[in-house]
């Protein structure tokens, strides 16, 4: 079941703001790196992707922008991301993208409709990583592609850091660990870099 997240509404606001500012740093390198590694490591046409976390939507924006004629569909567990995303696929002139209200552990959808699961910074926030996994894998084709970027606690070397990673953050990971996660729901492991925010691309086998 879904909840809308514990940000007040003022912070929502200005999270979107700080976000959007950031779309040539943030969502249009990690797009570029998904629609590469589609390229390198999925073999079939890949029609359907899907973006857990979406928050306001940029992520999926700027993969329809670089791949026009895809389909993205944006998932997150708070409504008035839902809206902001939906509001700005239409301010970016952007078709083929749908945001929808669903947490990683439930995902809205029937199985194996997926060609690509992607995510940035967001696993941190689930509250349950396995079951997430076992989501994704439910909901990809076979051969489909998991591609996901997150922070890594691994790397993390300062007091502030780990203070932050109460609470909500409790289920920041290590690259060793998401791997061991999506080894035992089924996946392969494809690429795994090991920096500061780790990249994984998982095959749905």
């Amino acid at each position: 079941m879904t909840k809308d997240h514990e940000w007040s509404d003022e912070k929502v606001k200005s999270f979107v703001a700080s976000m959007e500012q950031k779309i040539d740093e943030r969502y249009t390198p990690f797009a570029q790196q998904i629609l590469q590694y589609s390229d390198q490591f999925h073999t079939n046409t890949v029609h359907l992707m899907i973006d857990i976390g979406c928050g306001p939507g940029f992520l999926g924006l700027e993969l329809l922008r670089l791949a026009p004629g895809k389909r993205v569909i944006g998932v997150d567990p708070d409504k008035r991301m839902i809206r902001i995303a939906q509001r700005k696929a239409v301010e970016y002139g952007v078709s083929g993208f749908e945001a929808r209200l669903g947490d990683a552990e439930q995902l809205p959808f029937d199985d194996g409709v997926g060609d690509i699961v992607v995510t940035l910074s967001a696993i941190h926030h689930w509250q349950h990583v396995p079951t997430g996994i076992r989501e994704v894998y439910r909901v990809l084709k076979a051969g489909g592609l998991f591609i996901g970027k997150d922070r890594n606690r691994a790397h993390r070397k300062k007091q502030r850091d780990a203070e932050h990673d109460q609470g909500k953050h409790l289920n920041g990971l290590t690259l060793n660990e998401i791997t061991t996660i999506l080894q035992e729901a089924g996946f392969k492991i494809r690429l795994a870099l090991d920096e500061a925010k780790y990249t994984i691309v998982a095959e749905r086998k």
